[in-house]
């Protein structure tokens, strides 16, 4: 087998432990600069695990046969040890990401990351900067949605790969996004249906929901986008993202979202009995795979 760092892949018999799973969310801080109205991950525990904390859970990951760690927050950027993580996951053979609102990204961020990142998810909600800000997006009166677009091109003279990730919600569900996405020029685009959780933010549906028709509207208006790389779009609505996501809140323990509410379980219990709490069928009908073509 070729080395995971320099090929970003595994062989996908090379480890069972936790079915098809090759890939782990890990929300290191729950802390963020923005506050979107209907994000759940910022109710998450405030605490944190150091870099080194974190060492030995990556490492059972890795054996357990995940090969693609997602680091998110909260916004990431806010743990201070966010790129010498990055660089002991790279050394440790997964294939690194991050997904952020991009404010606190600049050239000289993605300098130090540069060799250790191999994806940046960047976070939109609308096209419009006004909505944006209603939503809680944007600080000091920024516009997201240019800072976004900034930091993508950023990426790209990095050699970072771009994941646009688009959440519909309420204001947005009649936007038309095939001008912000040419203009990112992403590698990929998922598409999110608002999600809440009947235990964490329950009030949000009402707020920011968009019904499944509606969410299959927007999906049709969108589905003949095709990136410059060949995807398509990928699409997601509430029931896909029910335990099709392997994901580890700040304290490094492993949350689950059946029946739309957020449960905790340790990362052994899932080892034992994966099936309990994760849907393989789901992970790859959502091409959780995908960095492993």
């Amino acid at each position: 087998m070729e080395s995971m760092e320099r090929t970003g892949r595994t062989d996908a018999t090379e480890y069972t432990t936790i079915g098809a799973f090759r890939s782990a969310n890990v929300h290191l801080t729950s802390c963020c600069n923005y506050r979107c109205g209907f994000c759940f991950s910022t109710k998450l525990d405030k605490r944190w695990l150091s870099a080194n904390e974190w060492v030995p859970i990556l490492k059972k990951l890795r054996h357990s046969g995940i090969c693609k760690i997602n680091y998110a927050g909260g916004e990431p950027f806010l743990y201070p040890e966010i790129a010498e993580l990055c660089k002991v996951s790279k050394r440790m053979g997964f294939m690194v990401s991050i997904v952020s609102n991009a404010s606190l990204i600049d050239e000289d961020v993605l300098s130090d990351l540069e060799g250790s990142l191999d994806w940046l998810g960047l976070s939109v909600d609308s096209i419009s900067e006004d909505t944006e800000r209603t939503l809680g997006r944007g600080c000091n009166g920024g516009n997201h949605i240019e800072n976004v677009v900034s930091v993508a091109d950023m990426a790209h003279r990095h050699k970072i790969s771009v994941k646009l990730n688009i959440t519909v919600v309420r204001q947005s569900v009649e936007d038309d996004f095939t001008d912000l996405i040419r203009r990112i020029d992403p590698q990929r685009v998922k598409v999110f249906q608002m999600l809440s959780l009947r235990n964490v933010n329950p009030d949000a549906d009402a707020l920011y929901g968009v019904t499944d028709e509606e969410f299959e509207s927007f999906r049709k208006r969108h589905s003949e986008i095709v990136l410059s790389n060949g995807d398509p779009l990928i699409f997601e609505d509430n029931d896909v993202m029910e335990g099709s996501y392997l994901m580890l809140d700040p304290l490094g323990r492993v949350m689950t979202n059946s029946g739309r509410v957020l449960d905790y379980r340790s990362l052994d219990s899932i080892s034992e009995d994966w099936s309990a709490v994760l849907d393989d069928q789901k992970y790859i009908l959502r091409d959780g795979l995908y960095f492993m073509k």
